[in-house]
């Protein structure tokens, strides 16, 4: 109409757009530290003032770290890794501190800076793309919870598994996909991998020959199995395989000769600990991984394998004699096959029972004993549980239960080989990495077939840390073709 006018939008002031401006430039970066040092401040001073040292004193590097998670996100992943084998086992007091900090509070803390800090700088970091994977770990959770929730014996001590092992993986995964490590990420990874491949490795030869000189709580099995600090076989040798294909692939793409062959060195040092380790299961994923690894290096495999092969003969006809022989023994040995194939039909019957949503999280122990029957005439024992972590889950969570929690990993098996070929082929990180990444998951496929990982969160959450590894690998395919979408394509100059 005439007499009236437009005013543009560009004109008028839009309060609610500078509000989120600056919620995002000045309210979020300094407003939210300076309020959690007051408020640590203040928790620090009613410790101290009650005589709780031992609670106040990491309380005050609380804002330092928070700042450093800020500012670098993967450094939860590398703590947690360096810092926590050390902590899955202990009995006292400050282990058990140290457990809650490490394991419990450090990874949830660590993703929500690491989302926060990606808002901030959304301008210049993306936010990575959420797939179906995601929407299956979060359906698993709700599930889980609501099974405790219907079936509420043991309430508390059921969240608290749930808790550490199933939603701090799942936390250690997410970390991975929002981190978004590159290339110099997995060079600091490096260190602290020799580093626990050594420790374990010493405190697995100690556990033979000077258990005296270790703490009785990394020696439940020793004269039995190789643990190390983690106080299962099927834990340790997937640390073992975890740090040892990183190694290797090091090696491969490293330019120092000398670096190559003290990797290789190490390579080779997980491979016996692996044989010590007495565990079948352990073994036999072993024995695909460097199968896998022979076929994408045969000829420094061949030879890597042979002179593993040489000092394990030298070893078992001296120092290890008693070893090799135990080890014989163990592939002779029917005794634990026969619980395990009791188990797994006891598994089978409480799914046929409720083979829709199972018999609650953290139920097995609670009900197997109404479903364990005699199998080819093998004797059933009173003390005996389940040893394959999938048939667990088939069994407590039922099909639905079981589908949601295997779903990420058919989903990126599926996601790498659709893009496996968008994978840069001579790029140190590209294609191989992939494929020795895979490996170490079929090690941990392998050995949980033979084990129940419900009781140990950390093995647990390695599995979910490599398959967000996995995640971040596919991711970059991804990112490449958003960004060739995304730059403009200039006529030809004629």
């Amino acid at each position: 109409m005439r007499g009236e006018y437009v005013v543009s939008v560009r004109e008028r002031p839009v309060p609610l757009r500078r509000t989120a401006r600056s919620l995002g430039r000045y309210l979020i970066p300094i407003g939210v530290p300076v309020s959690l040092g007051m408020v640590l401040a203040l928790l620090t001073a009613l410790l101290i003032t009650r005589g709780r040292w031992v609670f106040a004193l990491p309380l005050t590097s609380l804002v330092p770290a928070a700042i450093l998670f800020n500012t670098y996100p993967f450094i939860g992943i590398l703590l947690w890794f360096l810092i926590s084998p050390y902590f899955q086992t202990t009995p006292t007091a400050i282990g058990r501190y140290f457990f809650w900090m490490v394991h419990r509070a450090m990874m949830p803390v660590a993703l929500v800076l690491s989302v926060v800090t990606i808002w901030i700088h959304r301008r210049e970091r993306r936010f990575p793309r959420l797939t179906p994977a995601e929407l299956a770990m979060f359906l698993y959770m709700a599930l889980a919870v609501l099974s405790i929730l219907l079936n509420p014996f043991n309430f508390t001590g059921r969240l608290y598994h749930l808790y550490d092992r199933v939603w701090i993986p799942f936390l250690a995964y997410l970390l991975i996909r929002y981190a978004q490590p590159q290339r110099r990420d997995f060079g600091r990874f490096l260190p602290i991998l020799i580093v626990t491949l050594l420790v374990e490795s010493v405190v697995g030869l100690m556990s033979w020959f000077v258990p005296s000189a270790l703490p009785p709580e990394w020696l439940g099995l020793q004269g039995v199995r190789t643990t190390g600090t983690l106080a299962n076989p099927a834990v340790y040798t997937n640390t073992l395989i975890f740090s040892m294909v990183f190694l290797f692939h090091y090696a491969m793409h490293g330019r120092s000769a000398t670096a190559r062959q003290g990797l290789l060195l190490l390579f080779g040092l997980g491979v016996v600990m692996i044989m010590l380790s007495f565990s079948r299961g352990s073994w036999l994923g072993c024995t695909l991984v460097l199968l896998g690894l022979l076929v994408l290096y045969p000829r420094v495999m061949l030879r890597l394998l042979l002179g593993t092969s040489v000092i394990m003969v030298i070893l078992g006809s001296g120092l290890l004699s008693s070893q090799m022989a135990f080890a014989s023994e163990r592939l002779e040995d029917r005794h634990t096959t026969d619980a395990r194939i009791v188990e797994a039909y006891a598994a089978l019957r409480m799914l046929a029972a409720r083979p829709l949503l199972g018999w609650g999280y953290d139920s097995f122990d609670r009900y197997d004993r109404q479903f364990v029957r005699r199998v080819a005439g093998i004797a059933v024992r009173k003390d005996d549980t389940s040893h394959n972590t999938y048939l667990t889950i088939l069994a407590e969570m039922g099909g639905m239960g079981f589908i949601l929690y295997v779903f990420p990993l058919l989903w990126w098996l599926y996601q790498s080989i659709r893009h496996f070929s968008r994978l840069p082929r001579g790029e140190p990180w590209g294609r191989r990495f992939l494929l020795v990444l895979w490996l170490a998951v079929l090690h941990y496929r392998v050995t949980t077939s033979f084990m129940d990982m419900r009781f140990f969160p950390f093995g647990s959450t390695l599995f979910w840390m490599e398959l967000g590894f996995i995640g971040r690998q596919v991711a970059r395919t991804w990112e490449r073709r958003q960004d060739q979408r995304a730059t403009p394509v200039l006529p030809a100059y004629r």
